[in-house]
């Protein structure tokens, strides 16, 4: 069992770590936990974006003018459901 085999190789500090995220994710509602998911999905996007992506898309974003950016932020929000309206996973 790979879980069990992690959690005998945590140090103390990790597994309370690990206990207290368990606790907070348990206490969400179905909503929270759609929309947590949602952040994680675009964190991991960024993340596996080449660096070159990135830094265009940062050098876009600090060179537009604040109506580029709240044109930006509106495209954005456009292709998100509203907040509480996530499909379930």
């Amino acid at each position: 069992m790979k879980t069990y085999r992690q959690w005998e190789t945590m140090s103390p500090e990790e597994r309370e770590r690990v206990t207290k995220n368990y606790e907070r994710w348990k206490n969400m509602s179905p909503e929270e936990r759609a929309h947590k998911r949602k952040e994680h999905e675009a964190h991991e996007r960024w993340r596996r974006m080449p660096p070159e992506e990135r830094e265009r898309l940062r050098e876009q974003w600090k060179n537009a003018t604040p109506e580029e950016r709240e044109r930006l932020r509106q495209q954005y929000r456009s292709q998100r459901p509203p907040r509480g309206q996530e499909p379930p996973r």
